[in-house]
C-alpha cells in the first residue's frame, strides 16, 4: 500500500521537476525520455526478477540491482541540483 503511496505521489511531482530542471522549453524530450525508461525498466526489471527467482530461489540479488539502481539514480539527481544551483547563482551573481 505505502508503494502505492509513493508511486502515485511521483506522477505529480516528476514532471514538475523535469520542467523545473531542464525547462519547459525541454520539457517534451525530457518527459518523454522519462516515460519510456520507466516502462522499459518496468517491462525489462521484471522479467529478469523472475529470472533470478527461477535461477537462484530467491529475490536477494535483484533487490540489490534495484538498490543499487536506485543509489545511482540519487547520484545522478543530486549533480543534476548541484549543477542547477551553480547555474542559478551564477546568473544571479550576472544580473
Amino acid at each position: 500500500m505505502l508503494v502505492g503511496f509513493g508511486y502515485g505521489a511521483s506522477h505529480s511531482v516528476i514532471p514538475t521537476i523535469i520542467a523545473d530542471c531542464f525547462g519547459t522549453e525541454n520539457f517534451g524530450k525530457f518527459f518523454g525520455v522519462n516515460c519510456l525508461s520507466v516502462g522499459i525498466a518496468g517491462s525489462v526489471g521484471a522479467v529478469l526478477a523472475g529470472y533470478v527467482m527461477d535461477r537462484m530461489g530467491a529475490y536477494t540479488l535483484a533487490y540489490f540491482v534495484g538498490a543499487s539502481c536506485l543509489a545511482l539514480a540519487s547520484l545522478m539527481a543530486h549533480l543534476i541540483w548541484r549543477e542547477r544551483t551553480k547555474r542559478q547563482a551564477a546568473e544571479a551573481a550576472s544580473d
